[in-house]
């Protein structure tokens, strides 16, 4: 071997971006382990998640239809109350006014149910025949000067003591969802009333906003 053979054989140089196959098969499997772990954390996050999502999708819709029955029985006792204010105006008895709310109510429905209201009429009680202040329909006086119900007392004279018809209602709304892990949501309960009062005959009754009820 001459010795430029030597110097040629004794400058060459290992290239550093080749790697054994040894070396290329730990790089590999630290990759692996590595995108292992993320996908381990990935799964974590996942299952962690995923039941919150669902729990609040559950809860946001349950929200909404809890909206939705609060409006459908507000309109349902406002057509009673007004229907009712009317009839009572228009020289009808207590029991007539009552039978008109009734079905007014229940022409109306509430998340795919008729609205039933008690008549809560007891002749034997008062001027208005009302058997309590808490019953689904309370007939009374509304003194337009201060905007007072007054169940015990009669409408007018005076002219100022118009026929009040006070609806009023609490319903049972299920929840959407009938399980959720194990745990059954609702069921829920909405409320809302509605006043309308009928100054007199041929005059058509409205929907008033009262600052104070008073029951005998």
């Amino acid at each position: 071997m001459t010795d430029a053979m030597r110097i040629h054989h004794g400058n060459v140089r290992r290239n550093p971006f080749t790697r054994s196959a040894a070396t290329r098969a730990n790089v590999a499997g630290a990759l692996r382990r590595g995108t292992h772990r993320r996908a381990g954390v990935a799964t974590v996050w996942v299952i962690l998640t995923v039941p919150a999502i669902f729990t609040m999708l559950v809860f946001v819709s349950d929200i909404a239809n809890l909206w939705l029955a609060r409006i459908e029985l507000g309109n349902a006792l406002e057509a009673g109350a007004l229907a009712a204010a009317e009839e009572w105006a228009q020289g009808s008895s207590t029991t007539q006014a009552r039978t008109i709310a009734q079905d007014y109510a229940f022409a109306n429905n509430v998340i795919g149910q008729p609205v039933s209201l008690g008549s809560n009429q007891d002749l034997a009680q008062g001027p208005n025949d009302n058997a309590s202040c808490t019953g689904d329909i309370v007939l009374g006086a509304v003194d337009v000067l201060t905007f007072t119900f007054s169940a015990g007392t009669a409408p007018g004279p005076p002219s100022t003591r118009h026929f009040g018809v006070k609806t009023q209602k609490t319903v049972v709304v299920p929840s959407l969802w009938t399980s959720l892990f194990g745990f059954t949501p609702g069921p829920y309960e909405v409320t809302a009333h509605a006043i309308a009062m009928c100054p007199a005959t041929g005059t058509p009754a409205q929907l008033v906003h009262i600052n104070t009820f008073t029951c005998p």
